[in-house]
């Protein structure tokens, strides 16, 4: 089962390669290895991408100066990125509408992630957390189950007890015999029933905010 100790493993081996690769991006563009970069590059002067990048750290530079740019810049070319006098002039690069629509795509799945990360990181998973279990009305069988759940599945939906439990179901007899009252059809588990309303409205918000 997944806890935070198997989860952090995996962390620090994929940060490991990704300052790794932030570390080499740097070093190409340093030294001109335009043709491990950009192709588009390699026939235009080797200071092209250290034009539009600020160094020294041109591992993390190319963020924000990703993110900064206008889909404007991206149709009429970058400047810096010309053929000619060190790429301050002549053809600049630039990207055309199927370009600016994979960007803009792109562009939206990173909005998507970010509003997502901070209702999840914010709202649902302090839900998760901090969700109680009664044995009185879960029974003890469910609590105990919930209660052995690891470190990261405490954190997920698994911890928060089901709002219908199988001796509280009421079956409807066709002879005639008596109908279930609302909440023997839909129990309410205290300190539950409002984390779950809460986590489909959150699953609402994200789902309008892509659409």
């Amino acid at each position: 089962m997944a806890t935070f100790e198997a989860i952090g493993l995996n962390l620090a081996v994929g940060s490991f390669f990704t300052i790794t690769s932030l570390v080499m991006f740097t070093a190409a563009v340093h030294w001109g290895f335009n043709d491990k970069l950009a192709p588009r590059t390699w026939a235009r002067p080797k200071d092209v991408i250290k034009n539009v990048l600020e160094g020294p750290y041109y591992g993390l530079s190319w963020i924000p100066w990703t993110l900064s740019l206008s889909f404007q810049q991206m149709l009429e070319g970058l400047p810096g990125t010309g053929t000619r006098k060190n790429g301050w002039s002549g053809k600049f690069l630039h990207c055309n509408l199927d370009g600016i629509i994979v960007i803009k795509f792109h562009a939206l799945c990173l909005r998507v992630a970010v509003f997502a990360s901070c209702l999840c990181i914010f709202v649902v998973l302090p839900l998760n957390v901090t969700a109680p279990c009664y044995p009185m009305v879960s029974g003890m069988d469910l609590c105990s189950n919930i209660t052995n759940l690891t470190n990261f599945e405490q954190t997920t939906l698994a911890n928060i007890p089901p709002l219908r439990f199988p001796s509280r179901v009421v079956e409807i007899d066709a002879g005639g015999g008596r109908i279930p009252s609302i909440e023997e059809i839909f129990p309410d588990a205290p300190g539950s029933t409002w984390r779950l309303y809460v986590i489909v409205v959150v699953a609402w918000a994200i789902f309008f905010y892509s659409w």
